[in-house]
């Protein structure tokens, strides 16, 4: 198939080339090695650098490369479009722009030319002379394709080199398209365009000076669908003859389906007639050559060599281009023969039928696409353009203020855009041309409102287009000043809202520590400020209206809330010395607490009272906080401990079973006692209360003593004491045996021990210096008295009484509770009486 591209584009970018002279108009490069990832400023770098391997592809970015480059691996190296990426050789280089030095090289998608192409520097010997040179049977399957090569001395040099493959190329305005020289056998150039070269076309030399040495000859080289034509001295030159070269005819160059511009070539075994290099300016580098006219189109004295084939003429068109808003199907007409012909387009998007070039419009995607028709051999192409007319715009839907988008229409050559509004209040002018602009939107109610837009093209295209613009309202917030307060203050809430029916008000606050939560929507519940950092807090809230999914911008105010204090409490006003006490604070936190006057066991940073070892009083304490705002600073309360009921030691008791007791006081602060007995069998009940231990009639069945624990705790009046500490002391109820003489009062011995207990009193008592022991019974004596503490001890010697009284000393006893025991030597009877040392 033809080459794709366009020749009149090849020709401007060339015109352009030789305006520039390639004097210093040199774009930013790039080759990247998609392979190794590495990237370099020039070509010749990107081959030489060490990672570069065979089989490598270099990617030239759009840029122009002045260089020669020396293509010394089997690299493929890639432009990307070549109409923006320019390889030009420098003057005073190689010779060569590329030079094809190692074999399986793939050259592709770019311009390749010289510098130097201006009337002064045209004979200058430091300019290249071929865009591509090949050398050497040992290089072998290089590809060229896909490249424009224009404006050098010889766009591809061929010499002695074979199994190339030359394709879909524009090889014109070189002063020779294609030399092949030597033994170049079996080479495959298929597709190109060589035209308007300023000699020859496709140029056969002999390089063996007639020895044929090395061989002059392409054999089994094709030259196929290629349109050589309008090269100015011969389209095709076979100088290869005389000498020891073959006979002409008999080395055979075979060019298939070749279109020269005319279905009846004209052939001469005459050399083409071109001027020496030097005469030979064009007019399109500043020169006065142009093309002579009427020369053959194969020439030379080999010209017997040149086998062909016409390509038949043929063309397409497809009557109405560019189609604008037209449905249906369209025919191409078409001229020339039709078998074996087939259509194609590109790019991708065209609904064409391959056979019979139908282009089904509704089915095609709107653009511009290139058709071909061909059999293989032979070629025609057109372009067709297909437009939509105006684009369909989707409704739009914004918010009052914001900006809608500016809308433009295709660029339809011939074809004008005039558009009108419904409703300029939307923001948007009521007629205009061209493009729709951007535009702010407006609405200043509550509701949405609506504008119309149409838009009419006229001209080459007709159509029409309508599409809906509707912009809704913005709400907004009421404003609400500054707010302050002292911590503590418990605030109703505070109503937010706006003016629009049906908005949402919502809320943030970026600073909770004031006790105002971090986000809610609606009003601002009630809460109690809170400061509990000692400095002043400042909330900043941020509210803003939602409706018609469009928000408002958001009104901001403070709330400042200042450290305070408005009370504190406890839960009791009157405690006991017992477990701890805590406070209710009503203000900010962080404060200092105290108390007068001194006592009282308070944790200064809680104001945790700890009761147990607090002493008894009354006390006012005091919670202070550093304020501001004209907050109180202080709060006071008032709490009063009172002081605990005590018992007095009281002394053990012993008894012997069958006893009467005395009862026995407890001394000490309590208006009463409870007390508990742990052994009910020795006569006392289990528990009582009272201010003394009751009489009772010991019990002890024997043999051995039984012993209770009396434990009296001392009881509060519920006002002004509380109770008190308890204290535990020993009665002992001993089994005492039958008595060893009979008293004088008749009875068993418990009725007589009863009787002598009885018989003495014991004073003063309590007592500092002396008791005196007083004998008022009728049995005789004597009695032995000794002192016993309350733990059972003797103290001192034990004595003899054998009159009525007995005096004992105590001057030396520590004071405290004792039993005074007292034995009747005869009938062994014992007793005891309670003896206080003061």
């Amino acid at each position: 198939m033809r080459p794709d591209y366009s020749i009149s584009k090849v020709r401007k970018g060339i015109a352009l080339l030789a305006a520039l002279g390639f004097s210093g108009a040199i774009c930013a490069q790039s080759v990247s090695n998609v392979n190794r990832g590495t990237t370099f400023s020039t070509i010749q770098a990107a081959i030489n650098d060490a990672q570069t391997a065979n089989g490598d592809v270099l990617m030239l970015a759009a840029g122009t490369y002045v260089e020669d480059v020396s293509v010394t691996k089997g690299v493929r190296i890639s432009g990307v479009d070549p109409q923006t990426v320019i390889v030009v050789g420098p003057m005073g280089g190689a010779g060569s722009t590329f030079q094809i030095s190692a074999s399986n090289v793939i050259l592709e998608k770019m311009t390749i030319t010289r510098m130097g192409n201006t009337v002064a520097t045209w004979n200058d010997p430091t300019l290249n002379s071929a865009a591509i040179a090949i050398q050497g049977l040992s290089v072998t399957n290089a590809e060229i394709r896909y490249n424009n090569i224009t404006g050098n001395r010889t766009g591809i040099d061929v010499n002695n080199s074979g199994m190339h493959n030359i394709h879909h190329n524009y090889v014109g305005n070189n002063r020779t398209g294609l030399i092949f020289r030597n033994q170049t056998d079996n080479n495959i150039v298929t597709y190109n365009v060589i035209s308007d070269n300023w000699t020859v076309g496709v140029l056969f030399l002999d390089a063996s000076g007639g020895t044929n040495t090395p061989v002059q000859q392409a054999s089994g080289t094709l030259f196929g669908g290629n349109t050589i034509k309008d090269n100015w001295y011969g389209d095709i030159v076979d100088r290869q003859s005389g000498g020891s070269l073959p006979t002409p005819g008999t080395n055979g160059k075979n060019f298939f389906c070749t279109t020269f511009g005319t279905a009846t070539p004209t052939v001469t075994t005459a050399n083409s007639t071109e001027p020496g290099y030097a005469g030979q300016i064009p007019v399109a580098f500043g020169g006065s050559a142009v093309a002579p006219g009427g020369q053959p189109n194969i020439a030379g004295p080999a010209s017997a060599n040149i086998f062909y084939t016409i390509a038949p003429a043929v063309s397409i068109a497809y009557a109405g281009t560019p189609y604008c808003g037209v449905t249906g199907v369209v025919m191409p007409t078409q001229t020339g023969p039709t078998a074996g012909f087939s259509y194609s387009s590109t790019p991708a998007g065209l609904s064409l039928n391959a056979s019979t070039g139908a282009i089904n419009l509704d089915a095609s995607t709107p653009g511009t696409y290139a058709i071909a028709y061909t059999d293989g051999c032979s070629f025609a192409g057109t372009t067709v353009t297909i437009y939509a007319g105006i684009p369909a715009q989707a409704n739009g839907s914004y918010c009052a203020g914001t900006t809608a988008s500016a809308v433009s229409f295709p660029s339809i050559p011939g074809t004008t855009y005039t558009w009108t509004n419904s409703n300029p209040a939307i923001g948007l002018a009521a007629n205009g041309t061209g493009s729709i602009p951007a535009f702010t939107t407006l609405n200043s109610g509550n509701a949405p409102i609506s504008g119309n837009v149409t838009v009419t093209a006229t001209g080459t295209c007709v159509s029409r287009m309508t599409y809906r613009v509707t912009v809704r309202p913005v709400p907004t917030v009421y404003n609400q000043p500054g707010v302050s307060g002292c911590a503590g203050l418990t605030v109703g809430g505070l109503g937010l809202g706006s003016p629009m029916p049906g908005a949402i008000v919502q809320w943030t606050n970026n600073n909770t520590l004031t006790g105002i939560p971090a986000s809610a929507t609606g009003d601002i519940p009630g809460f109690t400020l809170q400061n509990n950092t000692g400095t002043t807090q400042v909330s900043t809230i941020s509210v803003t209206a939602t409706a018609n999914s469009c928000t408002s911008a958001p009104m901001v105010f403070t709330w400042t809330t200042y450290p305070a204090v408005s009370s504190i409490s406890y839960p009791q006003s009157t405690y006991c010395q017992s477990s701890w006490a805590y406070p209710t604070r009503n203000g900010s936190s962080g404060g200092t607490w105290s108390a007068t006057p001194a006592g009282l066991s308070i944790d200064p940073a809680s104001g945790a009272v700890n009761l147990a070892t607090s002493a008894p009083g009354s006390y006012n304490i005091t919670y202070s906080v550093s304020s501001g705002g004209g907050c109180p600073s202080s709060a006071s309360t008032s709490m009063t401990i009172n002081p605990q009921a005590s018992v007095d030691p009281i002394p053990n008791q012993v008894y012997c079973q069958g006893m009467v007791t005395s009862s026995v006081a407890f001394p000490g602060s309590a208006a009463n006692f409870n007390w508990t007995n742990t052994n009910p069998s020795i006569g006392l009940a289990a528990s009582g209360s009272g201010t003394s231990l009751p009489s009772f009639n010991t019990v002890n069945a024997g043999p051995g003593a039984q012993v209770a624990y009396i434990k009296v705790t001392p009881l509060g009046n519920n006002t002004t004491t509380c109770p008190g500490k308890s204290f535990t002391f020993r009665f002992t109820v001993n089994y005492c045996g039958p008595i060893a003489q009979p008293g004088d009062t008749g009875g068993d011995a418990n009725t007589l021990r009863t009787a002598l207990q009885q018989s003495f009193q014991v004073g003063p008592n309590p007592a500092r210096g002396s008791v005196v022991l007083q004998y008022s019974g009728s049995l005789d004596g004597p009695f032995t008295v000794q002192l016993v503490s309350q733990y059972g001890t003797p103290t001192g010697r034990a004595a003899t009484m054998n009159g009525s009284t007995h005096t004992l000393d105590l001057s030396g006893v520590t004071p405290g509770s004792y039993m005074l025991q007292v034995t009747h030597v005869k009938s062994g009877i014992t007793f005891n009486k309670q003896v206080i040392k003061l």
